[in-house]
């Protein structure tokens, strides 16, 4: 099992690489890794109720 730090700032429902984040870190979780988002500026308005946190 690898750790992995995904870092992001851009608000992820917001932009295109926003769902490429959700299926990296998806993906990377399914294999049995430790996955970390670390959201700042924009990027925690994914922590809102009903935004992505849940589905990761």
């Amino acid at each position: 099992m690898a750790r992995y730090l995904i870092v992001d700032s851009r608000d992820l429902t917001e932009y295109t690489n926003g769902r490429y984040i959700q299926k990296v870190a998806s993906k990377l979780k399914e294999d049995g890794n430790e996955v970390t988002l670390f959201l700042i500026e924009n990027g925690v308005i994914a922590a809102r109720k009903g935004g992505i946190s849940g589905r990761i």
